[in-house]
């Protein structure tokens, strides 16, 4: 008699509680922050590059390692081996034209809110966040860095920050995070968008405009139980911002 393998099955998904969501959407924005002023901008400004080049390293260091690694433990607690099976939710198809109308106009609208309400970012921050060394911030001139180290920075940033960061984000907080806050109906894409933003510990003043171009992108995707769009978007903006820059500083070199 032939023996039929058991496949385990992922269990239904679970909902957190609100302090417990708090916690998994903040404390890898936390563990970022902490590399990135402790050792990626000093790493930069010893070997005179941008500040952005410290970020990236965070990124690759910490937001990469920790976000997919819980995806991944996750996976194993439910399949008894590494895998996302089972772990991120929101997997429904969308057509590749309906897809790309969506992705595009959502991209319109991040960049329309990106510039109209840059003075929002500049209020802020002279406010708040005065106080904030030099450093620390991933802008200003360029002036004081090579070409050479401009244009390395900015093609790793296209490649880091235009698709490995932005995809495994959108596992980690659309694909995992945002289904868990089911229970909380229409409150769940503005919660998930609120903490998403506040865990962008490194750039505090850009919350507010963060969360205007950021919550439709989520309320649509939670509405649509798509992921697909969030990945898309994230990634598709991202790629589109950093080539930008690079075209700048190559313009300006």
């Amino acid at each position: 008699m032939t023996r039929r393998s058991v496949h385990p099955v992922a269990p239904p998904i679970q909902h957190d509680t609100l302090f417990r969501s708090i916690l998994l959407h903040l404390v890898p924005g936390v563990f970022i922050v902490l590399f990135y002023t402790l050792i990626g901008a000093p790493l930069a400004a010893w070997i005179s590059y941008p500040p952005l080049f410290g970020l990236l390293l965070a990124v690759l260091f910490v937001l990469i390692p920790t976000q997919l690694g819980y995806l991944l433990y996750q996976g194993k607690q439910q399949q008894g081996h590494f895998t996302l099976h089972g772990v991120i939710q929101y997997r429904n198809h969308i057509p590749p034209r309906r897809l790309a109308a969506i992705v595009l106009l959502l991209t319109g609208w991040a960049f329309f809110i990106t510039f109209a309400f840059s003075f929002v970012d500049r209020a802020v921050f002279n406010q708040f966040f005065a106080w904030v060394p030099e450093w620390f911030l991933l802008t200003g001139s360029t002036t004081a860095y090579s070409r050479t180290s401009l244009i390395v920075t900015l093609v790793l940033s296209i490649l880091v920050t235009g698709i490995a960061a932005p995809l495994v984000e959108e596992l980690y907080f659309h694909g995992y995070l945002l289904p868990r806050l089911a229970h909380l109906g229409r409150w769940a894409p503005i919660i998930n968008t609120a903490l998403f933003c506040v865990y962008h510990f490194w750039t505090p003043w850009q919350v507010v405009t963060r969360f205007l171009y950021v919550l439709p992108t989520t309320y649509v995707l939670w509405r649509k139980q798509s992921l697909a769009i969030g990945i898309w978007q994230h990634c598709f903006g991202n790629t589109l911002g950093g080539t930008l820059m690079l075209l700048g500083a190559l313009v300006q070199a």
